[in-house]
């Protein structure tokens, strides 16, 4: 399973861990079919990318804000199984158009007090679950962390 690559730059432009203002990532995988996914979602390619901007630039050093975008597919087996009314662990309902699905996220986290972090996250997915006839869908949601 391949792991993001990460860039993070400081005020400057230069790639560093200890000032960093910036992260930028890249990821991408594909499916051998050799196997079944059995994961988050069932996808057989992705790439997504993204950039993240770290607080200190407007004096919240434990704030984080960034978008990302990931476009995600199937196989054309996979896609034919659905279309023709299949059922996957997440997907199928008796017919498929396929498209890729294609989310952009936008997040923002704020430190609130101590370990407790707080924060709005908006998608906006077009074709979900790689269907044309569904979406494009908003998906607003809010995130709590918390470290003790």
């Amino acid at each position: 399973m391949p792991g993001a690559s990460w860039v993070l730059l400081d005020s400057a432009g230069a790639a560093t861990c200890s000032a960093a203002l910036l992260a930028v990532f890249v990821d991408g995988s594909r499916q051998t079919r050799k196997t079944e996914s059995w994961s988050f979602t069932e996808i057989d390619q992705t790439f997504s990318a993204g950039i993240g901007i770290f607080g200190r630039m407007w004096k919240r050093n434990n704030d984080r804000a960034g978008i990302a975008f990931a476009s995600n597919g199937i196989s054309h087996d996979h896609a034919l199984y659905l279309a023709y009314g299949g059922l996957g662990f997440v997907l199928g309902d008796g017919g498929l158009k396929y498209g890729r699905e294609n989310p952009i996220e936008s997040y923002y986290t704020a430190h609130i007090w101590r370990g407790i972090y707080f924060g709005p996250d908006l998608q906006y997915i077009v074709n979900p679950g790689y269907d044309q006839l569904r979406g494009p869908v908003l998906v607003p949601s809010f995130r709590l962390h918390v470290e003790l």
